[in-house]
């Protein structure tokens, strides 16, 4: 079962004049995002297909593509307060991936080995997905801190971050 996001903050999505993010979304450094929290694992593809199914309305909507580091800042801060709706949980699949030998997101558009975004140590070559971590929670502290992206070598996590774009 899905427990979908509540949250809702109706600002304009930067780069699309009058527009704001569909219901269940909320904005952050210009990106309309939800996430999608359950109870058991599911894939990387599992969370993909849910994110696109939550298009429509003149909404397009995938597992996330985080633009640059500043947006994972930006979404980082958002999430300080939106996360508190949600159980501690420190990862989330996003739409990168390395399907022909480089890391890329979901729109062909490289994603450099040497952003800050990565954790150290990654990415490496042991698997082709990549989440987000908060390395706070993770740690087991109990406030929420920095995110990085990282390459996993886990078939299933139990959360997912999806992007809205108009359609």
């Amino acid at each position: 079962m899905y427990r979908l996001g509540s949250l809702l903050v109706a600002l304009a999505v930067a780069g699309t004049v009058g527009a704001q993010c569909p219901a269940t979304f909320f904005e952050a450094g210009g990106g309309c995002f939800h996430v999608i929290d359950t109870e058991t694992d599911i894939t990387w593809e599992d969370a993909r297909e849910t994110c696109i199914g939550l298009s429509g309305d003149g909404w397009n909507a995938d597992l996330a593509s985080l633009d640059s580091t500043a947006q994972l800042e930006a979404f980082a801060e958002v999430w300080a307060t939106a996360g508190a709706d949600y159980r501690p949980y420190g990862y989330m699949w996003v739409g990168f991936t390395r399907e022909t030998g480089e890391w890329a997101n979901l729109d062909g558009v490289p994603v450099s080995l040497y952003s800050n975004m990565w954790r150290e140590g990654h990415p490496h070559d042991m698997n082709m997905y990549v989440y987000i971590e908060d390395v706070t929670i993770t740690s087991g502290n109990e406030s929420r801190g920095r995110f990085y992206a990282s390459c996993t070598m886990q078939d299933a996590l139990q959360r997912a971050l999806c992007r809205a774009f108009p359609a």
